[in-house]
C-alpha cells in the first residue's frame, strides 16, 4: 500500500502529496501546497476526503494539526485488488482536483470526519 501511494506521490499530479507515512495498513498521506515549506494543503485534503467518499464509497479521515493528513485505515481483509482500487480512485481525484479553482475549494468547506 505504501509503495503504491509513494509511486502516486512521484507522479506529476501527485505533487500535493508531501509524505506517505504509517505502518502496516494504517497509512497517512500528508498533503502540502509546497514540498519545501511543507505548507499544509488543508482544503485540498478535505476535497479529496469528500470525493473519495461521494464518488468511490471509500471512507478516509483527516488528521494532523492542520487537518491536511488523509488517513487510510482499511479493514484487515484489504488485499492487493483493494490497494489498486484505492490508488486508482485517489489518482482519479488528484487529476480532477487540478481542475478545481481555489474559490471552489473554499466554497466546499471543511469535510467533517
Amino acid at each position: 500500500l505504501r509503495a503504491a501511494l509513494g509511486m502516486l506521490a512521484s507522479a506529476p499530479h501527485g505533487l500535493l502529496i508531501g509524505d506517505v507515512r504509517g505502518e502496516g495498513l494504517f497509512v497517512g498521506l500528508d498533503f502540502v501546497t509546497d514540498r519545501e515549506t511543507r505548507a499544509p494543503a488543508t482544503a485540498e485534503a478535505s476535497y479529496l476526503c469528500s470525493r473519495l467518499k461521494e464518488r468511490h464509497r471509500i471512507l478516509t479521515s483527516l488528521d494532523g494539526p492542520s487537518d491536511n493528513v488523509l488517513v487510510i485505515k482499511p479493514p484487515l481483509t484489504f488485499d492487493s485488488e483493494a490497494v489498486r482500487m484505492l490508488v486508482s480512485a485517489l489518482d482519479e481525484e488528484l487529476r480532477a482536483l487540478a481542475l478545481v479553482s481555489p474559490d471552489e475549494l473554499q466554497r466546499r468547506g471543511h469535510t467533517p470526519t
